[in-house]
């Protein structure tokens, strides 16, 4: 509900995430919750070896998976145990660092090893001493290997853990991640808003992502083209407009609150007119978003949402109806009970 909170669960002021949730809460009006979906980065698996003490003597070996290292002495240096898990199949390259000492030692796997998430490795043969006491080893993570996920894998992920929510923002820029993600959203009662700063969505160009995406005949997918893409012009859109009810207001000549508009030529306003992109500039001393304030194929945002709140709600009366009778005959008086509340919908929207 809180950008700050945020900031309470690990993410930076710096995070795109972050910059993003507060363009969104930052306007006029805001929505009263938004949630943050999770992308995998290529991060390397990182596990911590501890000991009980400094050991004098003995040895111990590595278990990973199904597979153990040889002995590893009680001496060793990080180029040992580097050498060590090395041998393994299950691993390419390990770096290494620290001691074997109570502060232990850092095994981080690094290359094709760091796309894989590992379990917690284990020391096995705990022969260990100092004098004639035990030195025991513990392992644990300090972070989970995994692999780089494609934006339509994490949507789809997204999608499958929660789909409770109607506008998808992103902070990628690229035209490939911008299709890939409306793709998927154009298969959904949702919508998605994009921004981009690129020159050539301005220009007579027809390989640009808004040629694209209107040669596709997207409904659910609007962009905005800014300079000012670094302070989240599509998260600023979408916060002021949402909160309104739907089908009750235009999507432009909206101010967006920290945004920087622009100064545009007249080709340049009719190149984007004409890919169905909005953008944001200076009119009359005013900083609006201008264009048709269109999805990709040219119908108006606000219609496209609310048909989908249409029907969205038409489908709730319907099915209160069948809940809360016994049953719903095939006459006369069953028909009225599912065209009631529906002519009162209908009604209510228009």
């Amino acid at each position: 509900t809180d950008p700050a909170d945020m900031l309470e669960d690990g993410f930076l002021e710096t995070d795109a995430q972050y910059k993003a949730a507060v363009a969104l809460m930052s306007q006029a009006l805001s929505p009263e919750e938004f949630k943050i979906g999770r992308k995998l980065a290529n991060v390397n698996a990182k596990q911590k070896f501890t000991f009980s003490d400094t050991p004098d003597s003995g040895s111990f070996k590595i278990t990973l998976g199904a597979e153990t290292t040889g002995a590893i002495g009680y001496n060793a240096a990080p180029a040992d145990i580097k050498s060590a898990l090395e041998v393994l199949t299950a691993v390419s390259e390990v770096t290494v660092s620290g001691t074997i000492s109570p502060t232990g030692f850092t095994i981080e796997f690094t290359g094709v090893d760091g796309n894989k998430p590992w379990g917690k490795m284990s020391v096995s043969d705990n022969l260990l001493l100092k004098g004639s006491t035990p030195v025991t080893g513990t392992v644990s993570v300090l972070q989970y290997g995994s692999a780089v996920e494609t934006w339509t894998s994490a949507l789809n992920s997204v999608l499958t853990s929660d789909e409770d929510w109607y506008c998808l923002l992103a902070t990628t820029r690229s035209k490939a991640d911008i299709l890939a993600l409306a793709g998927v959203i154009e298969t959904k009662e949702k919508i998605y808003i994009y921004a981009t700063s690129d020159s050539d969505v301005k220009t007579s160009a027809t390989d640009d992502v808004a040629s694209a995406l209107k040669s596709l005949k997207f409904d659910r997918t609007a962009g905005i083209w800014s300079s000012d893409v670094s302070s989240y012009p599509d998260a600023a859109w979408a916060g002021g407009e949402l909160p309104k009810n739907p089908g009750s207001s235009t999507w432009k000549f909206k101010t967006l609150v920290g945004v920087t508009a622009d100064t545009l030529t007249a080709s340049e306003i009719g190149y984007m007119d004409s890919k169905n992109i909005s953008y944001y500039e200076e009119v009359g001393g005013n900083s609006i978003v201008t264009g048709k304030a269109v999805v990709a194929s040219g119908e108006y945002i606000d219609i496209i949402r609310g048909i989908d709140w249409l029907h969205a709600r038409i489908g709730e009366d319907i099915f209160a109806v069948f809940i809360a009778a016994n049953k719903v005959p095939y006459t006369n008086a069953g028909v009225s009970l599912i065209t009631a509340p529906l002519r009162a919908r209908l009604l209510n929207a228009a």
